[in-house]
């Protein structure tokens, strides 16, 4: 009889467990989980005006028709409530509600219903979906970095470099970013020849991440390139503020992206280096070394 007892309470126990926290998985029952934070949207490489985007837990929600009329302009999307379903683009003959209860919303992409990874949820009129699912909806990847002002990335990355081994985790390093700190002009001597460039000095990249140089255990940076190519340097040289630099211009102008024929968007700079034979195009990493 006590077995019997214990039985039957652990299965009100897990039943109660169960009604309590089932829900949440269904964001549409729980929107007081909302953090408050200022996310930046990238779609396609450029910084959105969209500012709604909004995070439960671990998943990260995005308001589905403002992406939407960036993805596929040309494409118009609509509500249906009788079946709960957003429809972009071509309306399906023969649309029929959602089969699973927990997460009755829905999307449908040119006719087609979308296995979703994740429910949605409509908040103040607007139906949000998880990042996740806007990869399958729309066909292009997605990325979620944290480290970089809580940034989302949609379809084709932003011009940027990584920043790796600082201990605290990979950062993006958006154009962005980087012209809104205190840009330099300086110059080399490569061959003899002068060349003026304008960016900024390694040493302050680091800083402005929160790395304390002057405390680093460090040996070395390797700078990696779009191309493959690799190139390190000593850290005494590397943090010399009169000497590495990366950098965006070179005689005022943009040095454009590999695609556009530039050698950009970012470049590595050693402003002593007599032959730029150690100087990084394409920049696309600085690694640290320990």
């Amino acid at each position: 009889m006590k077995i019997i007892k214990k039985f039957i309470f652990a299965m009100v126990i897990l039943l109660f467990s169960g009604l309590l926290f089932f829900p949440i998985a269904h964001a549409n029952v729980r929107t007081d989980l909302r953090i408050e934070r200022d996310f930046r949207v990238y779609i396609n490489g450029q910084l959105t005006t969209i500012y709604d985007a909004t995070m439960i837990y671990d998943t990260i929600y995005v308001p589905l028709r403002a992406v939407s009329e960036i993805l596929a302009p040309d494409k118009q999307i609509q509500w249906d409530d009788d079946t709960k379903t957003a429809i972009i683009g071509e309306r399906p003959s023969n649309l029929t509600p959602s089969s699973f209860t927990c997460c009755p919303e829905q999307v449908v992409f040119n006719g087609e219903v979308v296995k979703l990874e994740d429910c949605v949820f409509i908040r103040d009129g607007i139906l949000y979906v998880a990042l996740i699912n806007i990869s399958a909806i729309f066909g292009v990847p997605t990325r979620w970095e944290p480290l970089t002002a809580g940034s989302i990335i949609i379809g084709t990355r932003p011009e940027r470099f990584m920043v790796q081994g600082l201990g605290l985790g990979e950062f993006s390093i958006f154009m962005d970013d980087f012209t809104q700190w205190e840009l330099q002009e300086f110059y080399a001597h490569p061959r003899g020849v002068e060349r003026s460039f304008t960016g900024i000095p390694l040493k302050t990249i680091f800083e402005n991440l929160g790395f304390l140089v002057e405390d680093a255990t460090a040996t070395g940076v390797v700078f990696h390139a779009e191309d493959g190519f690799s190139v390190m340097l000593p850290w005494d040289e590397a943090i010399d503020s009169q000497n590495t630099f990366i950098a965006i211009k070179e005689n005022g102008e943009l040095f454009g992206t590999r695609q556009e024929g530039g050698s950009g968007p970012f470049r590595s700079v050693i402003a002593l280096d007599p032959f730029a034979n150690r100087w990084c195009r394409y920049l696309i990493s600085i690694q640290i070394i320990r």
